[in-house]
């Protein structure tokens, strides 16, 4: 039998290991997420049931985003609760910019489907505390955009961002689940974390990828405490990776999800910090599935043609 300073001194071991290897797999997240892109990825949120945690998931990933990478993310407030707007403390319109010249102040919805400048796809547009601007294709409406709303309001401005992160909310598979697939480069199917849920989001992933040539990304949300064990035993199908996201209720619901403000802030460690971690390897994982199957990861070198 080990000695008992034998075993602590491995306990040491095996917690330092954790550790270093929690740190490394944080630091290649950071890495993927600042990753260049050749023009703007579009990254969507969509659920097939209710109260699964699409918007939390959605507006943290997109504040992440907004704070990592040098140039502009949108977040394309979808939903029928415009969850996204209040999450990441972008509820206030800003003013016009006095300076601007009278021929340049025309409203919002003037302005965007012949956006020529970033000033004008962006000055309107709502913000959150650290720059992430917040675009809803229904600003009025108590419902989920449709396809065409959301088509009108964000296709002529996303040329002028890095990443727009669209909450689509729940939708039927039967209506428009498609439109959702077809308007991204990555898309997040998010379920809640036990085995009926994720049997159900994994029956579409096949058709999904039939659709647009890839797989979405599981996102298992553990909104009933239910923990990672069906989330692990459905990793084991063999079907697509799950990403499994810890739940607190306390977390993302106040200004700036995701970023170390509001009530997020205030979440018992370790509860909020294992949210957030699992928010920034699911935005780097995002990134990465939008890229081109072409694109060279940093640090490659790219091969010559033959």
């Amino acid at each position: 039998m080990l000695a008992a300073n034998e075993l602590a001194t491995a306990a040491r071991r095996a917690l330092l290991g954790s550790i270093v290897r929690g740190t490394r797999e944080l630091a290649d997240a950071d890495a993927a997420i600042r990753r260049g892109v050749p023009t703007c990825r579009r990254v969507n949120f969509v659920g097939l049931r209710g109260g699964v945690g699409v918007s939390t998931t959605a507006a943290s990933v997109a504040t992440i985003l907004a704070q990592r990478r040098p140039r502009r993310v949108l977040a394309v407030d979808g939903g029928a609760s415009r969850a996204v707007t209040l999450l990441t403390g972008a509820d206030a319109v800003p003013e016009p910019l006095e300076e601007a010249a009278p021929s340049r102040r025309r409203t919002l919805p003037e302005r965007r489907p012949a956006a020529a400048t970033s000033w004008e796809a962006t000055s309107a547009l709502p913000a959150s505390p650290i720059g992430l601007r917040v675009v809803a294709p229904e600003p009025t409406g108590a419902r989920q955009a449709s396809p065409a709303e959301w088509r009108t309001a964000v296709e002529p401005i996303t040329r002028f961002f890095d990443v727009a992160v669209g909450d689509w909310g729940r939708r039927a598979p039967s209506v428009d689940l498609s439109a959702a697939v077809d308007d991204a480069h990555a898309l997040a199917l998010v379920a809640r974390a036990d085995r009926f849920a994720l049997e159900e989001a994994f029956a579409h992933v096949g058709a999904i990828r039939a659709r647009s040539g890839r797989a979405p990304l599981v996102v298992a949300v553990d909104v009933d405490g239910v923990g990672p064990a069906a989330s692990r035993a459905a990793g084991s199908w063999g079907l697509e990776p799950i990403h499994f996201v810890p739940f607190d209720s306390r977390y993302g619901t106040g200004s700036g999800a995701g970023a170390g403000s509001g009530a997020g802030a205030g979440a018992g460690r370790p509860a909020a910090q294992a949210v957030r971690e699992a928010h920034i390897r699911l935005a780097a994982a995002l990134i990465e599935a939008s890229l081109p199957p072409s694109s060279v990861a940093p640090g490659e070198k790219a091969e010559a043609p033959a």
